[in-house]
């Protein structure tokens, strides 16, 4: 009886040994994944070389094999989502961090560009021309904001600076020769437009300004014609004033000097 227990303990021992190791285990045991994987390998290798189809077979649908090679798969794939989940993160931070940095750059940038000259502030837009595509630096968003600002007041100073012809002089000495400037050739013709349209404005909605600035041109043209000064009467006629005022006459439908208004 003693015997009969003894070599049924043993069996169930031999038994237990030689069971097949399942996905389970080999999850919570990856090395020994890893190792039956490469014999699992091995196997195949040799069935394939020895062109053994029964042993290429049983390999092939041996359950502890395909338990340890998914156990082995699964695990990367969970190392490949933890290492994604980082790189995310990751650059999650740097993102903030340099949206962060370039909000500090821009604010920066608008003191320093409020502090220049205009020739040296619009100088700047060269340095900003470059940029086509992506995002602009933050010192190029900061003069965006600010130039039209910086232009309005910088056009307005040189109307008040420079009136009339004054102005078109100016415009003519800063576009061309040995005193050019671009960023003052640029703000004086828009200077000259504007000075032009407010002053087409002002007349159309003061018809007695109008009147006396027409009227006076007309009748000093009227007088050089008379005294046969025709160069003198077209150079007067081709002053600012008289070139204006005969402008806003045409929207009366008014197109030259010759009768008062």
């Amino acid at each position: 009886m003693r015997r009969h227990l003894l070599a049924m303990t043993v069996a169930a021992t031999l038994l237990a040994g030689c069971s097949e190791h399942d996905l389970p285990y080999y999850q919570s045991h990856l090395d020994e994944a890893q190792t039956k994987v490469n014999e699992c390998k091995d196997a195949l290798k040799t069935a394939f070389v020895a062109q053994d189809k029964d042993a290429l077979k049983k390999v092939a649908e041996d359950g502890e094999c395909r338990a340890a090679d998914q156990a082995r798969r699964e695990y990367q794939q969970q190392l490949a989502e933890q290492e994604r989940t980082l790189r995310e993160e990751e650059a999650k931070k740097q993102k903030a961090e340099a949206e962060r940095q370039y909000a500090a750059d821009y604010e920066q940038a608008k003191t320093d560009l409020a502090g220049l000259s205009d020739d040296a502030f619009f100088d700047y837009s060269k340095q900003c021309k470059l940029v086509i595509f992506g995002q602009p630096s933050a010192q190029c968003k900061a003069f965006t904001e600010l130039e039209p600002a910086r232009t309005e007041a910088a056009v307005v100073a040189l109307i008040t600076r420079f009136p009339k012809e004054q102005l078109i002089t100016y415009k003519k000495d800063h576009c061309q020769g040995i005193n050019f400037s671009e960023s003052q050739c640029q703000l004086s013709e828009k200077a000259v437009d504007k000075q032009h349209d407010d002053q087409i404005a002002l007349y159309l909605n003061n018809r007695d300004q109008l009147k006396t600035d027409f009227n006076s041109c007309n009748e000093q043209i009227t007088q050089l014609k008379k005294e046969r000064k025709y160069d003198e009467s077209s150079e007067f006629a081709h002053t600012y004033q008289c070139k204006l005022a005969l402008e806003a006459a045409g929207h009366m439908k008014v197109y030259g000097y010759g009768k008062p208004l």
